[in-house]
């Protein structure tokens, strides 16, 4: 039985969901599967607690190396740790704590805890990396001779945001400490969108590496509503982190300005984040409290509820103040999914996430003019929405089903396997 390790930020997480699907794809498939989280989480911090539970997934986590908040404890936890390790694993330790090689991954002891997390769990076949600091760790521990099997690294976006303070800060090294590992010992990259792919080949990465992998959505779980919803205000939806990337204070003035020409609408962004407490303000100076509701994060199995009582969802992402913008954005699939049209701006991988024309459409960046007035056709033109909608739904199944994108998840692995 071949088997593959996933290494992710945290698990189980309240965001990416995708991450939880290839794992059980692979599960599904056959593969005896381990997961490596940096941080361990408790099943109730999950999005999908009843799946996770199902699968019993959390008894496929080989828990990460202990977190001190008193520095102090590191060193004694070290020592403690080459005195009782077993006596070949000691080399392996050493060499990880060489800041030559690793950089700030060895002064801050990343890749230290990760022999203590790999070490007696070493004999697999693929390492599935999940954002480039995951691959960069596998990628060291393969430098140090720890590791041995094939490197796949799935870049999300944060990871390959080309800017020097962003990278350096978010790889906690400068960028050609770490790419070169990453680039030298990964044997293939998948990107979501290929705007991303540009990114990755800017950061140094092999085009002839990389593979398109959008993240796909399950088509089977996100279903339009059984019977259409009769309200007297239309309903709009955004789903994202409270945090500038996502423009939540775009759709908010969009909504503003059709409420000004005698739109009754209601709009509901779910999400949480540092950008709350200005959304608030903005919403109460422009006196649209009883129109807009921001409602925190919530469950998948109520974002469902909600895509599927709304109808017009708005995607507002745009570049941040470091340019950095969205690579594709699950969330516009999965209200597609349920059958509900799009408007978004033309940003990033958001483009091919839609079919403009026929399941939404798309603004220039930051125009909230032109944001509005799409808003305006769909909101007039009843007829239009439930159109766009079904188009919706079956360009989500062509594209972005999870079982068409299972296949092509596994044929990769099949693919780097015959390497």
């Amino acid at each position: 039985m071949k088997r593959i390790a996933f290494l992710v930020n945290f698990f189980p997480q309240k965001y990416a969901t995708y991450v939880t699907y290839q794992i059980l794809n692979a599960l599904n498939a056959g593969y005896d599967v381990r997961i490596f989280p940096q941080i361990y989480k408790k099943l109730e911090d999950a999005s999908q607690p009843e799946l996770i539970k199902r699968y019993g997934l959390m008894e496929k986590i080989v828990k990460p190396a202990p977190h001190f908040s008193n520095k102090i404890q590191y060193p004694m936890w070290m020592l403690e740790t080459l005195k009782n390790g077993h006596s070949s694993a000691r080399p392996y330790f050493i060499k990880a704590l060489n800041p030559f090689l690793f950089g700030n991954y060895a002064i801050k002891l990343f890749m230290f805890r990760k022999v203590a997390q790999f070490y007696g769990n070493l004999n697999f076949d693929i390492f599935h990396c999940h954002f480039g600091p995951n691959g960069v760790i596998a990628a060291g521990l393969k430098e140090i001779g720890l590791l041995h099997g094939k490197i796949i690294t799935t870049f999300h976006g944060i990871d390959a945001h080309c800017n020097y303070k962003h990278l350096k800060k978010h790889y906690h090294s400068r960028p050609r400490t770490w790419s070169r590992l990453l680039f030298k010992h990964s044997d293939l990259f998948t990107t979501n969108t290929p705007y991303l792919l540009k990114q990755v080949v800017e950061l140094g990465a092999d085009p002839n590496k990389i593979e398109l992998m959008p993240m796909g959505v399950d088509s089977t779980y996100f279903v339009p509503p059984a019977s259409p919803h009769k309200k007297k205000k239309i309903q709009l939806l955004s789903v994202g982190k409270l945090i500038k990337l996502k423009g939540h204070h775009l759709g908010i003035q969009a909504v503003h300005k059709l409420i000004r020409n005698g739109y009754e609408l209601e709009y509901i962004i779910i999400g949480e984040g540092v950008e709350r407490g200005e959304l608030q303000k903005l919403i109460e100076k422009l006196n649209i409290t009883h129109h807009v509701k921001m409602v925190g994060n919530q469950t998948q199995s109520e974002i469902k509820k909600c895509m599927q009582a709304s109808d017009i969802f708005l995607m507002t992402s745009v570049f941040d103040d470091t340019m950095r913008r969205e690579t594709q954005g699950v969330v516009t699939a999965e209200a597609q999914a349920c059958g509900l049209p799009v408007v978004a701006f033309r940003s990033g991988g958001v483009p091919y996430t839609i079919e403009e024309g026929k399941t939404g459409f798309l603004a220039e960046e930051k125009s909230v003019t032109e944001f509005t007035n799409h808003l305006k056709k769909l909101c007039t033109d009843e007829k239009l929405r439930k159109n766009m909608g079904y188009n919706a739904r079956k360009f989500i199944e062509n594209n972005f089903c999870l079982t068409k994108l299972a296949q092509k998840q596994l044929s990769l692995y099949e693919r780097v396997l015959l390497k």
